[in-house]
This record gives structure tokens, sequence and C-alpha cells, in this order.
């Protein structure tokens, strides 16, 4: 009687230890939605209220009925082995539809609530639950799209699948490149403008708008991408971009367009900030004033806001006496714009040597001029030099690296050369008489005069 009692009392245990292998199903997680209750996330994965409770206990408290949004519970999954049914968005809507991992967004997805793995973007999360940026973006309370970190659990908004399931053949690689089509090379912007362009091959579409002076300070920058059926692909698209300036209108400057870790070309265009037009002026810098010319000489440069104005420059000696009168207009791409351009006349004055006087340029047509006073020469023509103001900078070519600064007691030093460069001239110079190979650049917000007779 007792080995019949042993027998079935080893039986039951080995019945009970094969029962509850095949009744234990998997778990999963679950992100508590607005509206939830126990009883209804059980449902959706054939299971009991009282199941899920006994398990989530500390986390949900003593009261069963009240379940916080937000709240990651452990769910028995009782339905078979498969996948439970989805859960709805909140507020109702199609469950998002998933293309499936890529390189850019390879997190797991629970439900709605997708958590973010090193090397995601919104962008490629985007496409991936067939949703845009900026829908994502406003689900989960993102202002900058650009910032999103490791663990951040994103909600996704509910997406429909694409219409047409047949992927469509995948185009060739096109080039890499990107274009600004608005503003026009030249063009006189508005203080707030809307730059445009296009672009193709460009990593995750990605397109960044600039805006500079032309002495490389940076206005304004803003990012964008690329808009078109398969930019996501590398193929061709258009972008826009707003930006807003805070510069004196007529400064000049440039728009770039590149696109971060897409090896291509930036594109540029040169272009006059404000649409209101420049105050005139007028500015003779060269020669010097004080300055020694020879016979004959010339008297160069800068205006603004004189469109094409005639501009009239005049010699006199120190008695007021008129010696001569050339005339000359603006010259540069903006001018018609009354943007700012350089000016230069030729004259001969019958004199004798060493004669002071000045030189008169103006523009009555706007009320402006300015003068010189100058020395009358030979005809000899003397070594050009820049009188530097002291302590201030110069550098290893026009807009290029500081190299150094001038002694705090300032000098003068032999120039050879000009050119025009951030609405400035600058003057190359020999800093070391007994060195003069070794030339670098001063502009002229560093000099305080020209001395002598210079080839320009």
């Amino acid at each position: 009687m007792r080995k019949i009692l042993l027998v079935l009392l080893l039986l039951l245990v080995l019945s009970a230890a094969l029962v509850v292998p095949a009744a234990a199903q998997g778990t999963t997680t679950y992100v508590v939605q607005p509206g939830d209750t126990l009883a209804s996330i059980a449902r959706q994965f054939c299971t009991t209220w009282q199941q899920i409770y006994h398990m989530n206990k500390a986390v949900i408290g003593p009261n069963p009925n009240v379940l916080r949004p937000g709240t990651v519970l452990v769910v028995p999954n009782n339905c078979g082995g498969g996948n439970p049914p989805p859960t709805p968005p909140p507020g109702g809507g199609t469950v998002p539809c998933d293309t499936g991992p890529t390189a850019h967004a390879k997190g797991p997805i629970n439900g709605n609530v997708y958590t973010v793995t090193f090397g995601d973007t919104m962008f490629s999360i985007s496409r991936r639950f067939c949703t845009t940026v900026s829908q994502l973006s406003a689900a989960n309370g993102i202002s900058n799209p650009w910032l999103i970190f490791v663990g951040q659990r994103l909600t996704i908004p509910g997406g429909q699948p694409p219409p047409n399931p047949t992927p469509s053949p995948t185009p060739p690689s096109p080039t890499r490149y990107v274009t600004i089509s608005t503003p026009t090379a030249g063009q006189v912007v508005p203080l707030v403008f809307t730059a445009t362009g296009t672009g193709a091959g460009l990593f995750e579409g990605n397109v960044v708008v600039s805006a500079f002076t032309n002495g490389g300070q940076l206005l304004a920058q803003v990012p964008t991408t690329l808009q078109g059926p398969n930019v996501g692909t590398g193929g061709p698209g258009t972008w826009q971009a707003t930006l807003t300036v805070n510069v004196a209108p007529g400064t000049a400057g440039y728009i770039q367009a590149t696109s971060p870790q897409s090896n291509v070309a930036p594109a540029q265009v040169s272009v006059t900030y404000g649409s209101g037009q420049t105050t005139p002026f007028l500015d003779i810098q060269a020669p010097a004033n004080n300055a020694t010319v020879p016979l004959p000489f010339t008297v160069s440069g800068i205006g603004a806001g004189l469109f094409n104005s005639t501009i009239v420059v005049q010699a006199f000696n120190s008695a007021n006496q008129f010696l001569g009168q050339q005339t000359t207009t603006l010259q540069g791409s903006q001018v018609g714009s009354g943007g700012q351009g350089t000016w230069s006349v030729s004259m001969s004055v019958n004199v004798t040597a060493g004669t002071t006087g000045h030189i008169h340029a103006f523009s009555s047509q706007y009320g402006v001029q300015d003068q010189v006073n100058v020395t009358y020469g030979s005809g000899q023509p003397a070594q050009c030099s820049i009188v530097s103001i002291p302590s201030a900078p110069y550098y290893q070519f026009p807009g290029g690296a500081l190299m150094g600064n001038f002694s705090p007691a300032g000098g003068t030093f032999p120039a050879s050369d000009r050119a025009w460069n951030g609405n400035q001239y600058w003057y190359r110079f020999t800093l070391d008489p007994n060195n003069p190979s070794v030339q670098y650049w001063a502009p002229t917000s560093s000099i305080s005069a020209l001395s002598g007779t210079c080839p320009w």
C-alpha cells in the first residue's frame, strides 16, 4: 500500500513539473497610455488584470484602478507566442508603421514608444515610422530636433504605411552637390530674407545655410533639409531657409550653403545686406593727407550710396587757386544698387616743385565730399610707404591669419601692392627693410596714412 501511495505521489509531482513550463509564457514590457486600465491591457496580452497587478504592484501602488500614463509594466504574454496586439497611439489613430531598423534608427520599439540608440537621428527615426521630423518633434515636445540622446524614449505619432508597399528600384547614387538658387550673386537682400537652393547625395539631406560679412563674421546660421521624393536614397531635392542678420544696411557679405558629413563643396554667393539705401559717402584713400605727390599723380578712393553719379576731383594750391579737374564714377558690381565701389583718376598740374595745396573730391548730387592736403613734387617718384597705427594688427594675407601687431610707437614701412578685401584695401608691406622678401598685409583700418608715391 505504501509503495502504491509513493508511486502516485511521484506521478503527481512529475505531472505538475510538465504542466508548468507549458502554461508559462514569455513576458513583455508595456508603457501605460492615457485611458488604459489593467483589464484593457490584459485583453491585449491574453491574461488577467490580477496577474498584471500581482507582477507590478510595487510600481502601480495599492489601488489597481489607478494607472499613471508612462508607467512601464511587466506583462505576461499569453497570446500563443506571437507579438501582442498592437497598442494604438495616444488619442487614437492608426498604429504607426515600421519599415524596419536602419543604420540610424535601429532602436527597439515597444507599443508606440521607441528607445533611442547610439547613432540615431530624428530624420531616420521619422522615416522608419512613416512620419516627419516636425510631427515626431511635436509629439514629444522637442524644440531642437538635432539634439537627442541615447536612452531617450520617443512616442511615435500615428502614421500610415506607404500607399505602394512594393519598393521602388533604388536609383543610382547621384553626384553630391549643393547649390544656392536665391539670392543671386550681387543681390541686395533685406535684413530678414529667405534663401533657397538644390542638392543631391547629401547625408540624410542635411543642409546648413550661413550668412557672413566679407570679413568672415558669422551673422546667422540655419539648419534645414532637402525636400523631395528620393532624398532618402540620395536623390535630388530642394531646400529653403529664412535668415535674420543684424548689420547696417549696405554691409557687403556672402551666403554659404554646405552639408556637414557629406564631403561636398559649399555653395556661396556675394550679397549686400539691407534693402534700404546705404548712407552716401565719399573717401579719398590715396594720396594720404600731407603726402608729397609726383607729377603726374593718381587720386583714388571708395564710396557708396552714389549709384552712377559723377565724382569730381579737383586740385588747388594753398592760395585756393584752381589747378585742374577730372571726373569719374564708382566702379563695382554693387554700385548700381547703392552699394560700395572704388574710383580713380590721373591728374597733372603745372606748378613749381614743392608747391603746397589740396585735392578735393565731391559728388554734388548727393552732397558728399572729402579733401586731403598735398605737396606737389618734381615728378620723381618716391618710395610708397604705409604709416601704421600704433599696436594695430597685420596679417599673412588679405583676410588671412593674424601675424602680429605693429610696435606701440607705430612706424613707416615700404609698400609694394594693394588689394581689395572685406570692404577695405589691404597693403602689402615689408616689415624689415633688411629682409625685403618677407612681406605681410595691413588693412586700411591698421594704417593712418600713405606716404611717397604709390603705383596705384
